[in-house]
């Protein structure tokens, strides 16, 4: 429905608040938001985003807002944690209105959990990203965006940038 549909397309003030001492994407801006069709309709496929995760309570908050401050209007949202001991299931828990599906069980590890989440998606478009790994701003846009040129592609990748914990770029891969 469209009111599930506004609520996984969450603006700014509505996720909760940042951590302390978090600024800058995707703790105080936000990615633009790409345009609709008239009348509200939407343009945009379906994009699904697995996250499979294990004891990441340190990094998961980062990936999921940084999925959901995409501001991608048709974005489907699963996490599949393996059972976390750590603070995971809290952050889970504070997102849950902007996930279409989570689960916390014991699984049978990172493939296992990818697995779990792939049987769910509903998008014609779908990935997975690690828990510990956000998106940049506008990335989702730009892969449906750059998807038309490309029919006949059965991956789409882009520049990866490596952080450290600390949120520090450490180098880059270019995409060929």
């Amino acid at each position: 429905t469209s009111a599930q549909s506004a609520a996984r397309r969450p603006s700014l003030p509505t996720l909760p608040p940042p951590r302390e001492g978090r600024s800058g994407w995707p703790w105080t801006e936000a990615a633009p938001r790409p345009a609709e069709a008239e009348g509200g309709r939407s343009i945009w496929p379906r994009v699904s985003v697995v996250v499979p995760s294990y004891n990441q309570g340190r990094s998961i908050e980062e990936t999921l807002r940084s999925v959901l401050l995409q501001g991608y209007p048709n974005l489907e949202l699963i996490v599949v944690d393996g059972g976390s001991r750590d603070e995971t299931v809290e952050v889970l828990e504070r997102y849950e209105p902007w996930l279409a599906y989570w689960v916390s069980e014991k699984d049978r590890a990172q493939t296992h959990a990818i697995n779990k989440g792939l049987e769910r998606v509903t998008g014609e478009i779908f990935t997975y990203l690690n828990s510990d790994d956000p998106l940049a701003p506008g990335a989702l846009a730009a892969v449906v965006q750059g998807s038309p040129a490309h029919p006949e592609a059965d991956v789409v990748y882009g520049r990866c940038v490596y952080i450290d914990e600390g949120g520090a770029e450490q180098f880059t891969v270019q995409a060929k």
